[in-house]
């Protein structure tokens, strides 16, 4: 208001006035007493007290009404205590005529006075009307209440310093008169209007309690749902990773995470006659039934098995394996003999896949072992490792299976220190010509003679290896042990033959496996065609995929470019023999043993093999049958045409090669 004020008068009188604030209003009357100002705008029109400050009042440009403030709901016959601002003159004017001295309670600032009676410590106080709702938005003194008649008032005027010039009081006193008093009384009101709606909660609360209430509760329900959002999300999320934790993403079955955590609770609950067990079921993956047939065929099937086993009384829990293609259930049975004929039945249920005309016979194997409530975790292991160990039957974990199972973690535990110790020899046997009974080569093989294990055969040793991977490390081995060899025998002018090592089929996925043949082969500086690499027929059962396929293509000609003869071992062992012939440049036939070693040599076995074998001088391969033990069966190849042979009968030619024959 004061501001808008002189405004007015600095805009009627064409001047510039320089407003000072004081905190109190002490602080202005001292500055109007020593001349510091030349007016105060807001002065009481009291004409002895101003002279006492060295001033003189204008005309009234507006009258102050006080009214009482107490606390809500005082009683007025109680109102005794007063709280007063020493500095205020309505203070000396009204208020000391009213309350002895004992009744006073004194305050430097209507704020102080407003806490003050608001606090209880005085039970009224007199302020203008136009400045309580500011006061009380200022001090938070919400319960205090108004009264709604004035009690006194007091009248505004403009007080002019007295100690120089008398002509400036005469121009604003004159400039009061001509004041419009609407436009200063609009702009009380808009002030009291302004700060008496000024919002905070406590202003909501007072004026407005029902309102207020209904925004708090707007609010606390506006946490809850933000509260109940949260926990929900929080929930679906946990159901998230809980289903990606338990569940297997490629059957949409529980896992075996699920089955340990939800097994306690079912075997705590078994009669005392059942025993409870942990059957593994698994697809063999010796077969690659994905590369065969359809993998959602498969999955289908397997999904299928597990819900209907999960239906079956003697199987409790059912989760998928950690290997593609297994089931790990929970059942209960009386002994190990029912469980076992529960298992096999299984197998004869779901080892096929049912298509629309017939049944397609699958691999499907089981293992068992009795579960160890303290370690399931050992439990589970021991099914698995006793279905890695069976046959496409049932097997059960005993002590025979757990001896094995010892036997190949120490063979796993030595293998590396046998290398490095040279433990692991090379032994040759011949190749030779039936006809004539002269050596046309060799096969190395390899033998461990440990010192922890005592002296081990191939099959003691090599499926261990081909199962960890070490037979990669193996194979190199015995190649440079090869090229080394001849390597020798060259140097020393002793006869020559190629010498045939074999490759496992792990090297047909090995990154820089041709180099490593080639550094090999260099190092020794061989002539060409003094190396076979012989690779099963095993090796080659992926070729029906066209990535593979080319794979193998440009690893057998890059072989065969570095002079080396490539040899297919066991031929006509399995289902892929016309598809490797038909894809791959192949050197070498070996005919599988399986082949020719009857003691019956059926007519139809003979024709078998006979076609074999012109097949293979069809395709100018050189064709060497394996397994030869008798003359007769000598005799017989030399019929069908076959002029080369490999066995036990000519184990013991002579090669001179300086170490042992096999």
């Amino acid at each position: 208001m004061i501001q808008r004020l002189i405004q007015q008068i600095s805009e009627d009188l064409n001047i510039e006035i320089e407003i000072v604030d004081t905190e109190t209003a002490a602080e202005a009357a001292n500055l109007i007493k020593t001349g510091q100002i030349d007016f105060i705008a807001d002065c009481i029109c009291d004409f002895s007290w101003a002279a006492t400050m060295n001033m003189a009042p204008t005309q009234a440009y507006l009258q102050l009404e006080y009214v009482p403030v107490s606390r809500r709901g005082s009683n007025i016959d109680n109102l005794k205590k007063v709280a007063c601002a020493t500095d205020l003159l309505y203070t000396k004017n009204f208020v000391f005529s009213r309350y002895t001295e004992d009744n006073r309670v004194y305050a430097d600032s209507l704020e102080e006075c407003f806490k003050i009676v608001s606090e209880g410590r005085a039970d009224i106080l007199f302020a203008p009307r136009s400045e309580v709702p500011y006061l009380i938005e200022e001090t938070g003194s919400y319960n205090l209440e108004v009264a709604l008649e004035s009690d006194f008032a007091d009248e505004l005027s403009l007080g002019v310093y007295t100690g120089e010039d008398r002509r400036l009081w005469r121009i604003l006193n004159k400039e009061v008169n001509h004041l419009d008093i609407s436009k200063i009384r609009n702009s009380v009101n808009e002030d009291i209007s302004t700060t008496s709606h000024r919002f905070s909660p406590q202003w909501l609360i007072y004026h407005y309690p029902l309102r207020a209430m209904a925004i708090m509760a707007l609010i606390v329900a506006l946490i809850a749902a933000a509260v109940w959002y949260r926990f929900y999300i929080r929930r679906k999320h946990t159901q998230v990773i809980h289903h990606m934790a338990y569940t297997d993403s490629r059957y949409n079955l529980p896992n075996i995470m699920w089955l340990i955590r939800e097994a306690p609770k079912t075997y705590n609950n078994l009669d005392e006659d059942d025993k409870c067990y942990i059957v593994n079921f698994e697809l063999d993956k010796v077969k690659d039934n994905d590369f065969i047939y359809e993998r959602d065929l498969l999955d289908k099937q397997l999904k299928n098995m597990a819900e209907q086993l999960d239906q079956m009384d003697w199987v409790l829990l059912t989760s998928t394996s950690n290997e593609v293609g297994g089931l790990v259930c929970l059942c209960k049975a009386q002994n190990n003999m029912e469980i076992t004929r529960l298992a096999k039945e299984s197998i004869r249920k779901f080892g096929y896949l049912q298509t629309k005309d017939s049944k397609i016979w699958i691999n499907l194997k089981s293992g068992i072992s009795e579960v160890d409530t303290n370690d399931l975790q050992q439990s589970i292991q021991k099914a698995q490792a006793a279905c890695s160990e069976s046959q496409n039957d049932v097997r059960f974990f005993d002590s025979e299976l757990q001896k094995e199972l010892e036997f190949v973690q120490k063979v796993e535990s030595h293998m590396e220190a046998a290398l490095n110790n040279n433990e692991f020899q090379v032994w040759y046997q011949t190749e030779y010509d039936i006809k004539t009974r002269k050596p046309i080569g060799a096969e190395a093989f390899v033998r461990w003679q440990s010192s922890e294990l005592g002296f081990l055969r191939p099959d003691k040793f090599l499926r261990v290896f081909e199962r960890n991977g070490f037979m990669i490390v193996l194979d190199y081995f015995v190649l440079d042990e090869v090229c080394k060899l001849q390597r020798l025998r060259l140097d020393n002018n002793k006869e020559v033959v190629p010498i045939a090592v074999n490759q496992s089929r792990l090297h047909i996925n090995e990154e820089n496996y041709l180099n490593k043949v080639k550094s090999i082969i260099k190092k020794y500086k061989l002539p060409k065609h003094l190396i076979k690499l012989e690779f099963s027929e095993a090796a080659f059962e992926s070729l029906n995929q066209p990535e593979q396929q080319e794979r193998v293509k440009s690893i057998i000609r890059n072989l065969q470019n570095m002079g080396v003869y490539i040899s297919v071992d066991n031929f006509g062992s399995g289902y892929s023999s016309y598809k490797l012939l038909d894809s791959l440049s192949i050197d070498e036939m070996k005919i599988d043993r399986s082949i020719l070693n009857s003691n019956n040599v059926t007519k139809r076995k003979r024709d078998i093999l006979d076609n074999i074998i012109k097949l293979g001088k069809f395709l100018n391969m050189n064709v060497i049958c394996e397994g030869i033990e008798t003359e007769e069966q000598e005799q017989l190849l030399l019929e069908l045409g076959c002029r080369y042979g490999q066995g036990f009968l000519m184990s013991n030619v002579e090669l001179e090669m300086d170490t042992n024959n096999a």
